[in-house]
């Protein structure tokens, strides 16, 4: 029967250790001078050491040099109250630094005390607990600038309407002025309009609602719509190189041209001092190729990356300048991704980028 219950505990251990090694978080088991019993493998990779290190946990925190300073100080406290039973828990969250300039790792550290001695024989011990909660900010992050987005894009075109509609109520205006007021009413209105058509879509293609149709239209044709209209209202000259042969697609048309507008329109505002675009349409066996290039103020090479998630903009003085809700090329992604085709990108600070997607070709063709 002992060798029963000696096997049953055993197995018991076993599986918790399992459990625990299993966790996404870190965990150490102490006792109750802060001698380590237990580190599953998140633990020991977030506080490794070379050589031989200190058994207790107090000891080792202040010799992790991958923590800040501030960070240490702050766990040892936190420690200390513990370990001098003044705290039955603590708790505190820290970040730590990752190498070639990555983002920050964030974590929030837990410690308790807990009566140990029905399972290892000692009167008392602690837990802590170092959950990597990166991701978590990472969301916080993204609803901040969300919210900030929101608020400072909408309110330019609403602050626009609102005083367009003051100053036509309470003046009598000639009709050439009345016809401009209500030019800029309409240009401010589609423009609100396109920002909530942004932010619908984003959500539809993250909560996987976004349903594509199957036209089947020519892709030179499309290309060509879409440049006829900016080179009507655009300073801009633009340039069409087109493919020898029609270009037949199966896809949803209104999304295409979704992604060709979003394209052509930042290839015009991100060159503010350019005024040529080139847009080209090529085969390639039975992939078409579209690409928009601009000679305007570039995207920097590290900026690649992350060039296409949402709500990402370069920051700086030249983008700020220009503005944007850091949406467009997500979406595009998202729709070209989503027909089975790629999207990228080739830039240079100061020289211009060209924006190429690649779809493949409706059945037949070659």
């Amino acid at each position: 029967m002992l060798e029963r219950e000696k096997n049953a505990i055993a197995r018991q251990r076993d599986i918790i250790q399992s459990i625990l090694q299993a966790s996404n978080e870190a965990f150490v088991l102490t006792e109750s001078n802060g001698s380590v019993l237990f580190m599953n493998v998140h633990a020991r990779r977030l506080m490794d050491l070379p050589g031989i290190a200190p058994n207790k946990i107090q000891e080792r925190i202040p010799l992790l040099s991958t923590f800040r300073p501030r960070d240490r100080s702050e766990m040892l406290r936190k420690m200390d109250q513990l370990l001098d039973g003044t705290a039955r828990e603590v708790s505190m969250r820290f970040s730590i630094p990752q190498p070639n300039d990555r983002d920050e790792e964030y974590y929030e550290m837990y410690g308790t005390t807990m009566d140990t001695k029905r399972q290892i024989g000692m009167d008392s011990g602690f837990l802590f607990v170092f959950r990597n909660r990166t991701e978590e900010e990472r969301m916080d992050q993204i609803k901040n600038e969300l919210v900030s987005t929101v608020s400072h894009e909408l309110r330019t075109p609403l602050s626009s309407l609102s005083g367009y509609i003051e100053l036509m109520l309470a003046r009598d205006l000639t009709p050439e002025k009345r016809e401009r007021f209500l030019k800029t009413m309409s240009r401010e209105a589609k423009r609100l309009t396109a920002l909530l058509n942004d932010f619908l879509d984003i959500q539809r293609m993250e909560d996987g609602h976004q349903e594509y149709k199957q036209d089947h239209f020519a892709l030179n044709e499309l290309v060509l719509e879409v440049i006829e209209r900016f080179r009507e209202t655009s300073d801009h000259t633009i340039h069409f190189d087109n493919a020898d042969d029609d270009l037949p697609l199966v896809a949803d048309r209104d999304r295409i041209e979704q992604v060709l507008v979003n394209l052509i329109s930042n290839a015009i505002k991100y060159s503010p001092n350019g005024q040529e675009i080139e847009v080209r349409v090529r085969q390639d066996h039975d992939q078409a190729h579209v690409s928009i290039r601009d000679f305007g103020i570039g995207i920097p090479e590290h900026a690649f990356e992350k060039l296409f998630t949402k709500f990402y903009r370069v920051d700086n003085s030249d983008t700020r300048k220009i503005g944007g809700t850091g949406l467009g090329l997500s979406i595009c992604k998202e729709i070209i991704e989503s027909h089975g085709g790629s999207i990228e990108v080739e830039s240079t600070v100061g020289k211009g980028s060209t924006f190429t997607f690649t779809l493949d070709l409706a059945e037949g063709t070659s």
